[in-house]
């Protein structure tokens, strides 16, 4: 989010001065954007030294996602019913710069400038052209949706017969169309996601993590420990889009991550910083990879 917000402050200056409004508005953007951006840092420090970029942005995955141009456009990100009614939603982008007067001109413009900047940003990583994934556009179409309104109530409505009449109501029906798929896809409010997730799958393959647990067998000195169980870590490796934590890139179009022990929950969507022991998880795998070695577990076995 560092560097969406300093790229957002940036498009959002480079739109006011397109639209004629004052400079130092424009400077102002950008501004809050880099001190919104520093204070990000300032506050994630001393962790944000030991950042990268892959952490930041993920492993580039191998190959041409290859989403295309519609379903980018429509944001079909998974199984969504009616998605390619929400194309419908770039209409009052070009609607309100058409109808737009004042500071509704003033935000069309912005907001216009927002998709195109991040739109092109989004089309370039599905081609494979950016090393990391592309940016949605949704923002930008929501604020172009209520600029075009309000042009159409405070603009338009009322005034001689004409071309813009239409126009507005052809940008109002765009938002209603637009939004319906988000309606539907409200439903029972499950967003179809699976029943089972990922993290659940995950969790009933790996043993428990409690530290003492006592068998049922017992001897004549007392109750038995068993010594496979006790704290541990997992090593996953495969694609980066398949792995259900932020990655590390290995080799091209192949990622690893470590879990611990404990369920996986929201504070796992963000990669740990790199330490000493990333170095002995890719000397590990460097050694799988080159047949050199039957027994990765004795060298990952100091990592737990």
């Amino acid at each position: 989010m560092v560097f969406v917000a300093l790229a957002i402050a940036i498009v959002l200056g480079a739109a006011t001065l397109l639209a004629l409004a004052p400079w130092r508005t424009a400077l102002l953007y950008v501004g809050v954007g880099i001190a919104a951006s520093i204070g990000g840092l300032l506050l994630n420090f001393p962790w944000f030294p030991s950042w990268s970029w892959e952490q930041l942005v993920g492993p580039p995955p191998i190959g041409d996602p290859g989403v295309g141009l519609a379903d980018l456009a429509s944001f079909q990100i998974g199984i969504a019913d009616f998605a390619y009614l929400s194309l419908a939603l770039y209409v009052p982008v070009i609607a309100a710069i058409a109808l737009g007067r004042a500071w509704r001109l003033t935000w069309a413009v912005r907001s216009g400038l927002l998709v195109v900047v991040f739109g092109a940003a989004a089309i370039l990583a599905d081609s494979g052209s950016l090393p990391f994934n592309g940016p949605e556009v949704a923002v930008g179409l929501a604020i172009s949706s209520a600029a075009a309104l309000a042009a159409f109530d405070l603009d338009v409505r009322g005034g001689s017969f004409g071309w813009r009449q239409p126009l507005g109501l052809l940008a109002s029906v765009g938002v209603v169309i637009g939004v319906f798929p988000g309606v539907v896809a409200l439903g029972d409010g499950a967003w179809n996601t699976p029943t089972t997730p990922l993290s659940v799958l995950i969790e009933a393959q790996l043993p428990d993590d409690a530290q003492d647990r006592v068998l049922e067998e017992s001897n004549e000195n007392g109750p038995l420990i068993d010594p496979g169980v006790g704290g541990y870590n997992v090593l996953l490796v495969g694609d980066a889009r398949l792995l259900p934590v932020p990655a590390v890139e290995y080799r091209d179009g192949v990622s690893y991550a470590v879990i611990g022990d404990r369920p996986l929950d929201i504070r796992d969507r963000w990669a740990a910083p790199d330490s000493d022991a990333a170095d002995a998880v890719e000397m590990a795998l460097d050694q799988m990879a080159s047949s050199s070695t039957l027994r990765a577990g004795r060298l990952l076995a100091p990592l737990g």
